[in-house]
């Protein structure tokens, strides 16, 4: 509401016009512009959240389909970090290793015959 005020009396004051009229005109101009420009914003903010919240729930659905698809396709299916440490896999995966404890947060190059590490570490 200040910055309102200001920028209005501000333009205001530095404008010449011929006749009152013109002023008064200028005035309601003026407020309309502002007026539309706040509620054009209000707008915009409110059409980014909910484009940024179907993004999210676009981007779960399709992650969660991607799972359950590689879950029907393959043995075994899990997530790793940039640095190869696993952040999620299936129930399945210790059993398959031939290892009794979770394997998630364990780096992924443990379970891997050391000749294939290297091209592990190319990815």
């Amino acid at each position: 509401a200040v910055l309102y005020l200001a920028l209005h009396f501000i333009t205001v004051l530095n404008t010449e016009l011929p006749s009152p009229e013109a002023h008064l005109l200028f005035v309601l101009v003026l407020d309309t512009y502002y007026i539309d420009s706040a509620r054009l914003k209000s707008q915009a903010f409110q059409t980014l959240q909910h484009v940024k919240s179907v993004s999210e729930a676009t981007s779960k659905v399709a992650l969660m389909t991607v799972q359950r698809s590689f879950s029907y396709l393959c043995s075994a299916v899990l997530e790793v970090d940039p640095d190869f440490r696993i952040e999620n896999s299936c129930p399945e995966l210790p059993a398959m290793l031939g290892r009794v404890s979770d394997t998630k947060g364990k780096n992924l190059s443990d379970y891997v015959f050391p000749e294939d590490v290297e091209v592990l570490n190319r990815f």
